[in-house]
């Protein structure tokens, strides 16, 4: 199956896994589904076979996921660059778990 064809229960790029099409349209459908890697909800968008590809060397995607403290809702934005053989992240990595969040946290000088 490619990637591009996809159906509720695929895993994609190794920890993408899709649960509930939410749109759809001209080649492309949206889906809910889950980071199995980061344990969160994200959108994936996947395009059927012969789709154009829009995408090309030089072009920036900007991915912007969210997550929620007490009342507060954080973004973290992750910079990607098109290769010609891939992709490259821009923007150095973050902590993402909870261990790695921690380890940021005490690091840091104490403000007061």
């Amino acid at each position: 199956m490619s990637t591009y064809t996809s159906e509720p229960g695929t895993r994609l790029a190794g920890r993408y896994r899709l649960e509930d099409q939410v749109d759809a349209g001209g080649g492309w459908a949206l889906w809910k589904a889950i980071d199995e890697i980061l344990a969160r909800a994200v959108t994936v968008v996947t395009f059927a076979d012969g789709f154009p590809r829009v995408l090309r060397a030089g072009n920036v995607i900007c991915f912007e996921p969210r997550f929620i403290v007490g009342d507060q809702a954080l973004f973290v934005e992750d910079t990607i660059l098109i290769t010609r053989d891939g992709h490259e992240i821009l923007n150095p990595p973050l902590p993402y778990s909870a261990k790695d969040i921690e380890a940021a946290i005490a690091k840091k000088p104490d403000s007061r």
